[in-house]
């Protein structure tokens, strides 16, 4: 058997959106394979992909996300979210992993995968209205203040 150069993606992804993925970043010749199965993998994955079209609440997230880094430790992980985010920014942020994109394009996709391949992180979200109200209505002192609130808030609780 030849040695292989590429390196392995796992994408967890609903079939039509994973096939079309696949396609894509295999026909860019960029240095991966893509397989949408771990029986297809004949290593371990350099990188795992989770294409996620339902976001119930941020803990199952989180939740779901431990098992499976911890499944395939220490494959980084890459989330790949829905336009519309069922909770807000600030908890998406928390979610622990390596990338964290929203509704990509292929070319953000690909430069992700390579960034996260050469050890790096990535975090694309897409701005939100209600985020863009808010930095418009609030002053620098007052999103400070409000800002430490909720960091003070968070350490708390924790």
């Amino acid at each position: 058997m030849p040695e292989e150069k590429n390196v392995q993606i796992l994408l967890l992804a609903p079939d039509l959106l994973g096939e079309s993925l696949s396609k894509q970043i295999n026909e860019a010749n960029i240095g991966f394979d893509v397989l949408l199965r771990q029986e297809d993998l004949s290593k371990s994955p350099g990188l795992v992909i989770w294409s996620i079209d339902n976001l119930n609440t941020p803990t199952n997230l989180q939740i779901e996300i431990k098992r499976i880094q911890d499944y395939w430790r220490p494959t980084p992980l890459l989330l790949l979210l829905p336009n519309k985010l069922e909770f807000n920014q600030t908890e998406v942020l928390e979610l622990n992993s390596e990338g964290i994109l929203q509704d990509p394009n292929i070319k953000t996709l690909l430069e992700s995968i390579k960034t996260i391949n050469n050890g790096g992180r990535v975090v694309r979200l897409k701005e939100t209205k209600s985020n863009q109200i808010t930095k418009e209505s609030l002053g620098l002192g007052q999103w400070i203040l409000e800002t430490g609130i909720e960091q003070i808030d968070k350490d708390l609780n924790n």
